[in-house]
């Protein structure tokens, strides 16, 4: 289990580290991409108690149901829904955002306690390869995508990035 965490660790840091730039050069810098982009507004008070409540009711349904990781899915299943159907608009207030945000680095970097810092460097080789693999078959996607749909090439690259879940949800 440490190797896998070692590895998928590195790809999502190596992504949150180089995509944001490497999106930014690809759609010409981020002034253009900030230019286009109308922030939403931040959730009321009501609709993010509304958020959290269906999230976990949601969660404890999926986790009785034993769907993989039920909690992460149920937010996502249900913010979606609560924003489609504008019962709970609006995005989570950055100061709330930037605390979840750093628990989560907290509780990724705790899996690091346990790790043999001598094994490290084989560990890395493996997390290199595996990530220079995925990047070239997400670069590939993603450039057909651009040519089949028309999308942004930006856009592409954060969609079929590996690990684009993660690197949306870290980046939005």
């Amino acid at each position: 289990m440490t190797r896998i965490v070692v590895v998928q660790s590195f790809r999502l840091l190596v992504l949150i580290a180089v995509l944001p730039f490497a999106a930014a050069y690809a759609t010409g810098g981020a002034e253009a991409g900030a230019a286009a982009y109308d922030a939403p507004a931040i959730a009321t008070p009501a609709a993010f108690l509304t958020m959290i409540a269906a999230s976990l009711a949601l969660g404890f349904f999926f986790e009785r149901w034993r769907v993989a990781a039920p909690l992460l899915l149920a937010g996502t299943v249900a913010s979606s829904a609560l924003h489609l159907t504008e019962i709970a608009p609006g995005a989570v207030a950055p100061e709330v955002a930037t605390a979840a945000f750093m628990t989560i680095g907290i509780l990724i970097g705790e899996r690091f306690s346990s790790i043999d810092r001598a094994s490290l460097p084989a560990l890395y080789r493996a997390a290199i390869g595996s990530f220079v693999i995925g990047l070239g078959v997400s670069v590939l996607f993603a450039g057909l995508a651009v040519l089949a749909v028309g999308v942004d090439i930006g856009v592409a690259l954060v969609a079929f990035s590996p690990g684009a879940v993660e690197s949306m949800i870290v980046l939005a």
